[in-house]
C-alpha cells in the first residue's frame, strides 16, 4: 500500500507543477485538497482486508478479474474481485499470477467482505498436492481413496473439477489421471488431469469376432454395438480378424464420441464353422456326415449343408441336416421317451439362462438413453442384464445429449442391483448422425438427411389405405417405440412396424435394433415365441 500512495503522491506532485508556474493559487489548492483526500483514504485502504479464510478455488476469470472460493470447512462459497494490487503468491512466497490458480487450488485469502475484494492470496504451505495419479482406488462406500499403498479419507465437502467443470466422484474412471489435494491424511479436492473419450465403431460387419486394440489402453474383442471409454489422446488402432488385419489413426478427446468408420473393410469369406452340441440325454451316440462325434468337444466343420444323426437306447433316433455358416454355432437336440422336441441352432452368446441362477442389474434412468457396461452394449434404459460383481464402468448415451460414464461398484452379495443415474446434459451444438445434419426447430418436426418429417402422420402410404401400426412408424433412426404403444397394437399392426424397421430405410442404430426387440416381445401375446424367430 506504501508503494500505491507514493505513485499517487509523485503523479499529484506533476500536476500540481503546472499551476504553481501559472500563478493559478486557487485552483491549485482545490487540487492540492483533493490529494490531500486521496492519500487519506489511502492510508485507511492499508487494513481493510480484515477477513480472512482457508479456501478452495472454485472458478477464475483473470479478464473479468473475478474469483470464485469455497470456504473450507462449510458450503460457503464466495465470489470476489481482483486488481493489480491483490497479492498472489505460491506456498514459498514466490509471486503468481491470476491465470495459474486452478480450480482446486488450497489457499489462505485476505479479503474485504464489504466491497467483496480479495487482497491477498497464498497457496496454503499446510496442504499438499500430488499430480500425475493413474494408480488409485475409491473405496464401496466413497469414503476413502487408496493410492498405491497409502490410504486417505475423503472430505464429505469433496469437490471434484474436470476441465473447470464441478463433476461427481463416480465420473471419474480407472484410465483417468488425476490431481489429488489434500491436509493431512484428508483429500479435499481432485482435478482430473487427463480423461477419457469414447471410440465407436461404425460399419464394423468385417471385425465381428475380431479383436481391436487401440495402443496399448484398450485391448478387445469386437462385438456388435460397442463403446470404448478410452484415455484421451492419440493412437493407432490394431483391427484383426480371419484374414484381416488393418490399422487406422484416432485421436480422442475428452467427454467426446470418436467415429471410426469401417466400411472400406471386406469381410473375408470362412471356409470353415465352430459347431458345438448340446444333446439329451447323456450316452447318446452322434454321427456327423458318417463319422463319430464326440459331443463333449467342439468339431470344425466346412461351411455348408451337414447331416447329423443322434441315437440312444430307449429313444426314437433323429437325422436332421444343418447349415454351417462360418459363424459359432450349437446344435441342441434333446430326446425324449421316443418324442424329439427338434433341433434349434443359435450362436454361443444366445444360450439363455434361468432367471434363477444370476442377478439382474436394473439400469432404469436415464430413460431412452443407450446403456453399455464395460463397452458392451445392454439396452436402452430402463433395461436389465445380468449381473457381474466388481468394479464396472456404466456408459451412457443419447442422441443430443453429451456422453456420460460412471465408475459403479456391484458386490457379491447375491442381491439385484438398481441405478438410477441424473438426467444427461444437453450438447451445446447440434448432433450430426452418420454426416447428416440433425435439426430441431422447437416446433416438434426433425430433418433428417434432408427428408422432413411432421408430427402429424399422413394417413395413406402410395395411395392405400393406412395400415394399422403405420402411426406408430419411427420418424427417425433415432426415435424409440414404446411398449404402451406397442401392446394395444393387432397382429397385423405389428407386423406392419416390424416389416418398416426391417425395410432398410433407417440406419444401423441401437435404436432400431432396440426397437426390434421390443416388437418382437409385443408379439409374444400371439404366439410368436423365441423359438419362432430363430426358426425364421
Amino acid at each position: 500500500m506504501k508503494r500505491s500512495i507514493s505513485v499517487k503522491a509523485f503523479l499529484g506532485t506533476v500536476l500540481l507543477l503546472p499551476v504553481v508556474l501559472t500563478g493559478c493559487s486557487s485552483i491549485g489548492l482545490a487540487r492540492e485538497e483533493s490529494f490531500e483526500s486521496n492519500y487519506e483514504i489511502d492510508d485507511e485502504a492499508e487494513n481493510i482486508y480484515v477477513s480472512a479464510a482457508d479456501a478452495m478455488v472454485r472458478y477464475v476469470d483473470p479478464e473479468m478479474q473475478i474469483i470464485d472460493f469455497y470456504v473450507l470447512g462449510s458450503s460457503d462459497v464466495k465470489t470476489l474481485i481482483f486488481d493489480g494490487t491483490t497479492t498472489i503468491t505460491d506456498a514459498y512466497g514466490q509471486p503468481m499470477v491470476a491465470s495459474q490458480l486452478q480450480p482446486g487450488d488450497l489457499v489462505h485469502v485476505l479479503y474485504n467482505s464489504t466491497i467483496s475484494k480479495v487482497g491477498d492470496i497464498h497457496m496454503d504451505e499446510n496442504t499438499w498436492s500430488n499430480s500425475g495419479i493413474s494408480r488409485y482406488t475409491v473405496s464401496e462406500n466413497g469414503q476413502s481413496l487408496q493410492i498405491g499403498d497409502d490410504m486417505y479419507s475423503i472430505d464429505p465437502n469433496l469437490h471434484v473439477f474436470s476441465r473447470g467443470e464441478e463433476i461427481g466422484l463416480n465420473e471419474i474412471i480407472d484410465q483417468d489421471v488425476i490431481t489429488v489435494l489434500g491436509r493431512d491424511r484428508n483429500i479435499l479436492g481432485i482435478r482430473v488431469d487427463s480423461g477419457h473419450g469414447y471410440l465407436e465403431l461404425k460399419n464394423e460387419y468385417a471385425l465381428i469376432g475380431g479383436w481391436i486394440e487401440v495402443g496399448q489402453a484398450v485391448i478387445s474383442e469386437v462385438m456388435d454395438d460397442m463403446l470404448f471409454t478410452v484415455p484421451e489422446g492419440s493412437y493407432r488402432v490394431r483391427l484383426t480378424n480371419t484374414g484381416i488385419e488393418e490399422y487406422r489413426d484416432v485421436t480422442i478427446e475428452r467427454n467426446m464420441v470418436c467415429e471410426l468408420d469401417l466400411s472400406d473393410i471386406v469381410a473375408v469369406e470362412p471356409d470353415k464353422g465352430v459347431v458345438f452340441f448340446d444333446i439329451t440325454p447323456e450316452g447318446t451316440e452322434t454321427y456327423v456326415d458318417g463319422s463319430y462325434v464326440d459331443t463333449r468337444y467342439a468339431i470344425r466343420l466346412p461351411v455348408g449343408l451337414h447331416e447329423i444323426s443322434v441315437s440312444a437306447a430307449g429313444y426314437s433316433s433323429v437325422t436332421e441336416y444343418f447349415e454351417v455358416t462360418g459363424a459359432d454355432q450349437t446344435l441342441r437336440i434333446h430326446l425324449d421317451d421316443d418324442t424329439y422336441s427338434g433341433l434349434s441352432s443359435s450362436s454361443v452368446s444366445e444360450n439363455s439362462i434361468s432367471r434363477s441362477l444370476y442377478t439382474v442389474v436394473h439400469v432404469n434412468t436415464p430413460q431412452g438413453a443407450e446403456v453399455y457396461e464395460d463397452n458392451i452394449y445392454k439396452g436402452m434404459a430402463p433395461v436389465n442384464y445380468q449381473k457381474t460383481p466388481g468394479t464396472h464402468v456404466i456408459t451412457l448415451r443419447r442422441n443430443g445429449y453429451k456422453t456420460v460414464s460412471y465408475s459403479v461398484i456391484m458386490e457379491d452379495n447375491g442381491k439385484d442391483e438398481a441405478f438410477d443415474f441424473p438426467e444427461m446434459e444437453r450438447e451445446e451444438t447440434s448432433s450430426t448422425v452418420s454426416g447428416n445434419d440433425v435439426s430441431n426447430s422447437g416446433t416438434g418436426d426433425n430433418t433428417v438427411s434432408g427428408n422432413t418429417s411432421s408430427d402429424r402422420i399422413n394417413t395413406t402410404v402410395s395411395g392405400n389405405t393406412l395400415v394399422p401400426g403405420t402411426e406408430f412408424f419411427p420418424k427417425a433412426s433415432t426415435d424409440l417405440l414404446w411398449d404402451d404403444d406397442l401392446k394395444n397394437l393387432s397382429e397385423e399392426g405389428l407386423f406392419a412396424v416390424l416389416n418398416q424397421l426391417e425395410s432398410g430405410k433407417y440406419e444401423n442404430t441401437a435404436f432400431l435394433r432396440e426397437n426390434k426387440i421390443r416388437v418382437k416381445k409385443a408379439l409374444e401375446k400371439y404366439g410368436y415365441t423365441e423359438e419362432y424367430w430363430n426358426s425364421h
